[in-house]
């Protein structure tokens, strides 16, 4: 995430900006995910520990907290599970750690001992899920660059060889 303001630059994860925020008139700023996400599983009605809690922003609607939720799990590479409840938004951040100096980071490989379906914040998860980051898909013969003899790069990314007797 990056910001300009009438006097300053500003970069980095974006998890407070709203902190402040009466006092700086942003004049360009945006969030930039690189790369595509894969969901493995949908988490409703699981709790996760050890996540981050991000709480609840009172100035939305829910659909656009869980969106601003997804968005940002999506944002950080390291990033595997977002859940939305009653308690508002939780995100998986191995690189910020709490006061008691533990990472808000979930167990790998997730087992029963450190996720619940069960406790009072699983009951009131209504989104969340766990996700991978992954390259965009190419086909093979824009990876590799392969030009047939007519120009054109093969047929349905299908790679041309040779083979010499």
């Amino acid at each position: 995430m990056w910001q300009f303001t009438a006097s300053a630059c500003f970069q980095g994860n974006g998890l407070q900006c709203d902190a402040g925020a009466s006092e700086l008139s942003v004049a360009r700023a945006q969030r930039i995910q690189h790369g595509d996400v894969r969901v493995l599983k949908d988490m409703r009605g699981w709790d996760i520990f050890h996540l981050r809690p991000l709480g609840v922003d009172e100035s939305n609607d829910e659909t656009t907290q869980i969106r601003n939720c997804k968005t940002l799990c999506y944002s950080l590479l390291t990033c595997q599970y977002w859940l939305f409840g009653a308690e508002g938004c939780f995100i998986d951040d191995p690189s910020t750690f709490s006061s008691s100096g533990s990472s808000y980071e979930a167990q790998y490989p997730l087992t029963l001992s450190a996720a619940s379906r069960t406790s009072e914040v699983a009951r009131s998860v209504v989104a969340g899920e766990y996700i991978q980051h992954i390259c965009p898909a190419q086909s093979i013969s824009q990876d590799l660059g392969v030009m047939m003899q007519d120009g054109s790069t093969g047929a349905s990314g299908v790679v041309p060889w040779m083979m010499a007797g």
